[in-house]
């Protein structure tokens, strides 16, 4: 306490002095001895108060205590003797208000020093004693009036007064010490419950600050969602959305912001049905998610599924409408695709069936119901052997199982059985359906009734050969040729078919005519035609082949061809063939869908494992290099995450046509999950794979993608292998690239490994 309060003291000190000096300068001392007081007085003051600063500065423990104290006591009393000395100069045969005016200040000192310098005795004693003893000396030796002893028995008085108040302090400090002490585990419960409330209040800073990192979090949440977010007010004016929304629409939320939502983005015709909904919804009345359009600043009209819900204040009242939309403009328009195609499945004259991986029906079409007499109800979950004639041959189904079970379709003719018992012949083509893994999870059936064209067949047997051609006049193409591949005779169905006159093929090489090229556009040798063929050992053929019209299309067709005899003698051949453009075409999609990556339009992993399964038994019989390459997208999730999953979709699909720019024809690119690729290099060494996957990586690196947000840097990681003979199935080859792959990620990325 003494050394915190010697900085007050050192400025009552020095201003006192100060006061002292001048006064006493101005009524009878001489100037330089009042002044040469003031400067001892300073001295004296600033020396205690060095000492009171390199105590502050040390913070001495208690053991060294008593010798601060002694040293601080010492200190007060140069400074007391100081005030001594002054007391003499200043009241001796002084004037009148001399004497009063240094009597006053002297008296005030002390008795200012008693809060200060009262709980230690030793130092007020210090102090007090060398002030007030000079000057009750100083008035009794000059007093000549009975004031005068007056005035001198009171300096006696106030000094006793003073020393006793001073003791009075101390003793008051120690009773204060001495009840601290009594209390101080109260001080410590004080000192906990301080802390805990501390604690409580750092803890409450922590819960806002995380609040604080919620709300910023929900607000970045908010902006980067791929969805729209609107809140509407009562009278549905915008308060506000989201990022997404304005680039969505092209409007920036601070120039429509307080604008009525509906005459803004809704189409007028929308409108009434629109805020219907929305004052329904702000009833709190449930609403079924909704899909209307909106227009945007340019005018594009962007069809959006809504969600709403009601916004309400701390007191449950409803305030606003919360509503989350999402464009599903392309998902409309895939399911209007999907429509259409099932549409066309539904109106197609050939029996569509569809069955599970246990042959249970799922679908048929109308074409099936018709023809069989089984309805959709009466079909579904049944097995297609409800169809079965028992007539045909055992060794039928078992080869059409066995095609089946080895992943291939098979095609044939099968005798069924309608609902109501009448027979009826079937073109059939059945293929397995197979998952991203290869496994087989369904069958497709298109089956197209060729009863007519078997009956025909049964009237060719029964009449002539020539009278049933020449009246055979059905939708299928009929014609004849000689042993020379010479055509003879030609129903009208094949000349509309193939787009010639009669004149224009009677007579002429067929083969030459509309049979020339294969459906790959190369030649069609001669000597390896079905009617060639036929011609040559009289044996029956039933196939798909290509045919041409004359403006030079090409198309596919379903051909029957049949030796004709005249007395055992092999003539000639007819020809029955019918146009299945439509059904193939049908396949086709069904083959794309079932093989290709909806995403890239790259093989999808089914494919490229068949593939490479063909491939590496193309390897053990010719001993012919290959080599596999399996890569991996750098830090794709972050781009995902960044960027979101809409342009992580466009990353792949960059990768894709990268891929198309340097591969040859023979090579093929597939996608085998999630961000990983494969890629099948026939004809390529290890050392040729090694230089077309840096230079591929390259390309990659130095090619970023280009989005609204700006380019965004891509690199790959590549595993590189070889396809060895010694291979026993495409596991092996996978694995070893994948273990490439992993060394080149562990390896910092960006780079190409070989294993």
């Amino acid at each position: 306490m003494l050394f915190r309060a010697a900085g007050k003291t050192q400025l009552v000190s020095v201003f006192n002095a100060t006061l002292l000096a001048y006064v006493n300068a101005t009524l009878h001392i001489p100037k330089d001895i009042a002044l040469a007081w003031w400067l001892i007085m300073v001295l004296a003051a600033s020396a205690r108060m060095l000492l009171a600063h390199r105590f502050l500065e040390k913070h001495p423990g208690p053991a060294t205590s008593r010798l601060w104290q002694r040293r601080y006591a010492v200190s007060t009393a140069m400074v007391g003797s100081v005030w001594g000395v002054g007391t003499i100069l200043f009241m001796w045969h002084a004037p009148v208000a001399a004497y009063l005016f240094t009597g006053l200040v002297l008296s005030g000192m002390v008795a200012g020093a008693v809060p200060i310098l009262g709980p230690v005795p030793l130092v007020f004693k210090a102090f007090a004693l060398p002030i007030l003893v000079p000057m009750a000396i100083v008035i009794l030796v000059q007093a000549g009036t009975p004031l005068d002893w007056a005035f001198g028995a009171m300096t006696i008085a106030f000094l006793y007064v003073v020393l006793q108040g001073a003791q009075r302090v101390f003793e008051t400090l120690n009773e204060a010490t001495h009840l601290r002490l009594e209390h101080v585990g109260l001080i410590q419960s004080l000192e906990q419950a301080r802390n805990s409330a501390e604690q409580a209040l750092a803890e409450r800073g922590k819960l806002e600050d995380a609040i604080k990192r919620e709300r910023d979090f929900a607000e970045s949440l908010i902006d980067t969602a791929q969805v729209i977010v609107l809140v509407l007010d009562l009278e549905g004016r915008i308060v506000r959305f989201n990022r997404y929304m304005e680039e969505l629409t092209g409007y920036r939320l601070a120039e429509v912001q307080g604008a009525n939502w509906f005459e803004l983005a809704l189409p007028e015709d929308d409108r009434p049905v629109m805020l219907a909904l929305f004052k329904k919804a702000l009833t709190n009345i449930p609403t079924r998610a909704n899909v209307n359009q909106i227009l945007a600043k340019d005018g594009r009209k962007v069809r959006i599924e809504w969600y709403d819900k009601t916004l309400r204040d701390s007191r449950g009242e409803v305030f606003g409408l919360l509503a989350i939309g999402q464009d599903v403009t392309q998902r409309e328009e895939l399911a209007e695709q999907q429509r259409l195609l099932k549409s066309a499945v539904e109106q197609s004259n050939s029996s569509i069936v569809v069955t599970d991986h246990d042959a249970r029906i799922i679908y048929v079409n109308k074409a099936f119901t018709h023809t069989t007499g089984y309805s959709v109800d009466e079909a579904i979950g049944k097995n297609p052997r409800i169809l079965k004639s028992g007539l045909m041959p055992a060794e039928t189904y078992t080869e059409l199982w066995q095609a089946l079970a080895h992943g291939m379709g098979w095609s044939g003719e099968l005798l069924n059985r309608k609902k109501d018992g009448d027979f009826y012949w079937e073109m059939a083509n059945i293929s397995p359906v197979c998952d991203q893994h290869g496994q087989v999870t369904h069958y497709l059936a298109v089956k197209d009734d060729i009863t007519l064209r078997k009956q025909k067949e049964a009237e060719v047997a029964r009449l002539s050969q020539w009278n049933e051609l020449l009246l055979n006049s059905a939708g299928e193409g009929i014609y004849g040729v000689n042993l020379e591949g010479l055509c003879t005779f030609i129903n009208p169905s094949a000349l509309s078919i193939l787009g010639f006159g009669k004149d224009e093929i009677l007579g002429m090489n067929q083969h030459d005519l509309f049979h020339h090229h294969r459906e790959d556009g190369s030649p069609y040798p001669v000597e390896e035609c079905p009617i060639y063929l036929s011609l040559h050992d009289g044996i029956k053929r039933e196939v798909e082949e290509t045919f041409i019209r004359k403006n030079g299309e090409r198309f596919p067709v379903q051909m029957s061809v049949s030796p004709m005899l005249d007395n055992g003698q092999l003539v000639g051949a007819e020809v029955i063939f019918q146009d299945i453009s439509r059904r193939k075409a049908m396949e086709s999609e069904l083959l794309h869908l079932a093989t290709t990556d909806a995403l890239t339009g790259v093989a999808n992993r089914r494919r490229f494992l068949e593939q490479l399964e063909v491939e590496l038994a193309r390897v053990k019989r010719f001993d012919n290099p290959a080599a596999f390459l399996m890569l991996d997208i750098d830090h794709f999730k972050g781009v995902n995450d960044t960027y979101g999953h809409a342009l992580g979709d466009r990353v792949l699909q960059h990768l894709a046509e990268l891929s198309r720019l340097r591969l040859r024809s023979t090579d093929l690119f597939g996608r085998l999950g999630g961000e990983e690729f494969g890629i099948l290099l026939p004809g390529t060494h290890r050392a040729g794979a090694r230089q077309f996957a840096d230079h591929f990586r390259h390309l990659v690196w130095e090619t970023p993608v280009q989005s609204d947000k700006g380019a965004i840097p891509l690199t790959i990681s590549i595993g590189v292998t070889d396809i060895s003979p010694h291979d026993t199935t495409p596991d092996s080859i996978l694995a070893r690239a994948d273990a490439a792959l992993y060394r080149a990620k562990n390896e910092g990325r960006n780079r190409v490994e070989i294993g």
